[in-house]
């Protein structure tokens, strides 16, 4: 199921269904008769105008907003005593790193901040790292495995670092880490702190409680909120974040309807158990 969902993505991501369309067009005209021309040629002067326009807006920075405002972090202070930290894997550049044999983390890498932020804060909890191979192409070459490129990193919480390399989505994320809960498994009904980008914090967390887990949230890596410019470079950017909120937004749907979510759009307070 896991790589399914992947593979439908990539085939029915917004900007591969352009790229196709304006294919099919483009042969229309190449060897199309007069009117299939015409109708390919408008047909690609209207996509392209209309992509142009929806890009240049920051629509995607809207759709990103109340996914990142679902948890604010100012609003819930950390628990005095959590039974330990969640960190989900996406903020390393699993493919470079195991290239290029050093740890490089990508545009999510606050969520490795974050990890080293709390684990001085709370020095005597375990600590778990929960990310494998996102890309279904990719075979074990997860970011937990490329947390062992990082010994700067892990040498401050080697002790308490428990690494999770098998799951491929978040779904997968609550499900194996619970198989890494040191002692009683009973201790996920106690809050762990649940760290990742703020725009996928709503599904991380129905999918955590949906296995039982009791999760407080930590957002990080907030996109939303940039003041509207225009350029090449920014709609570049636009695309990105609109791409990121309807896979987003899709995910809660999909999460739901499969039964790995507790809710299709969590509510911020604090569930025992189930």
């Amino acid at each position: 199921m896991t790589n399914t969902l992947k593979v439908l993505w990539d085939v029915f991501d917004p900007v591969t269904i352009f790229l196709l369309l304006t294919l099919i067009s483009t042969a229309i005209l190449v060897y199309g008769n007069a009117m299939s021309r015409a109708v390919a040629a408008r047909f690609v002067c209207y996509t392209v105008a209309i992509s142009l326009l929806v890009v240049g807006l920051p629509l995607g920075n809207v759709l990103l907003f109340p996914l990142e405002q679902r948890f604010p972090k100012d609003e819930q202070p950390l628990p005095p005593s959590p039974a330990g930290i969640l960190v989900l894997g996406g903020g390393i550049d699993a493919e470079i790193s195991h290239i290029r044999q050093a740890m490089e983390l990508n545009a999510s890498g606050d969520r490795v901040l974050a990890m080293l932020h709390l684990g001085q804060l709370y020095p005597n909890v375990p600590i778990i790292y929960s990310g494998g191979p996102g890309d279904w192409r990719a075979q074990g070459r997860g970011d937990a495995d490329a947390l062992a490129y990082a010994p700067w990193i892990t040498n401050k919480i080697a002790q308490r670092l428990l690494i999770e390399p098998r799951s491929r989505n978040t779904h997968e994320n609550a499900v194996e880490a619970r198989r890494l809960i040191p002692g009683d498994p009973s201790a996920i009904n106690a809050p762990w702190i649940l760290v990742t980008s703020a725009w996928h914090m709503p599904r991380a967390v129905g999918a955590f409680r949906s296995e039982g887990w009791v999760v407080h949230p930590y957002p990080v890596d907030f996109r939303s909120g940039r003041r509207f410019k225009s350029g090449f470079l920014r709609w570049l950017r636009n695309l990105d974040d609109l791409k990121l909120a309807i896979k987003e937004w899709a995910g809660l749907v999909i999460y739901h309807r499969l039964g790995w979510s507790d809710s299709a759009f969590p509510s911020p307070e604090v569930k025992d158990g189930r």
